[in-house]
């Protein structure tokens, strides 16, 4: 069996889809990696993953609610390649993580900045 495991920050609010009566919650993870390039210059690279993580209706909700901008995730899965074809009738590969295993890893960067009135606090960790 082929494994991904990987910690990055959510890019966007995650968005839940029916497929064939089942919920999928679909995100995207960024992961930053630093690295000295054959020049010698220190580069930094950001690598956005697509993630689907399949759970029932009421988990879905649930799940879907923490996983916000910003909000540091570990994530473990099954990586996957789906071909498609663009407006221009040009085939595309897009990489995506099955997820089988996602654990919040902190709060959510400029977590002093929300304007909502009396937050509810979010775990430190918690897995689903």
């Amino acid at each position: 069996m082929l494994k991904l495991q990987c910690i990055g920050n959510v890019g966007q609010n995650a968005k839940i889809t029916e497929v064939n009566g089942r919920k999928s919650i679909n995100f995207s993870i960024a992961h930053n990696r630093s690295f000295t390039n054959a020049e010698g210059v220190k580069t930094e690279e950001t690598i956005w993953l697509s993630c689907s993580y399949w759970k029932d209706k009421d988990q879905s909700i649930k799940i879907a609610e923490y996983l916000t901008p910003g909000t540091k995730v570990f994530i473990e899965g099954v990586p996957s390649v789906r071909t498609y074809k663009n407006k221009e009738n040009q085939s595309l590969s897009a990489f995506n993580v099955n997820v089988i295993h996602v654990e919040l890893l902190g709060s959510k960067k400029g977590e002093g900045n929300k304007t909502q009135e009396a937050p509810e606090p979010e775990p430190d960790n918690v897995s689903f």
